[in-house]
């Protein structure tokens, strides 16, 4: 999954887990500026105190839509259903381990494995 990722890409990422996403997608390059909205709020928690926040660029916040904010790639992990409207800025989706069937306006499955799902968004005329 990691190399599908520009090392430079600007990411909204919204999940459920405690930050484990996150620490790796910013390990391997830690130029990328991560947004993350936990919708767990006691692992929202527990991931913003994390020694990943102080060490990296990424950040947690507290309402959805404060994720979008110039971001290009939107990760979405971890996640039983995900009905939110998605962003012009944002160019790709992925998703990881999630148990909804995803259906994105706008948007081509490009890359189909079994826990990985990768979306690129229709180029417009």
């Amino acid at each position: 999954m990691f190399h599908i990722i520009s090392d430079k890409a600007a990411i909204a990422h919204v999940t459920t887990d405690l930050g484990q996403l996150d620490f790796l997608m910013a390990n391997q390059f830690p130029t990328r500026k991560i947004t993350t909205f936990n919708t767990n709020k006691g692992h929202r928690l527990i991931s913003s105190a994390s020694y990943i926040v102080q060490k990296f660029k990424v950040s947690y916040v507290d309402e959805l839509p404060l994720v979008w904010n110039k971001k290009t790639v939107l990760v979405l992990s971890h996640l039983s259903a995900f009905n939110e409207e998605i962003p012009a800025t944002i160019q790709q989706i992925i998703v990881v381990c999630c148990t909804f069937k995803p259906d994105f306006e706008h948007f081509t499955l490009t890359q189909n494995q079994e826990h990985l799902k990768v979306y690129q968004r229709n180029e417009t005329n």
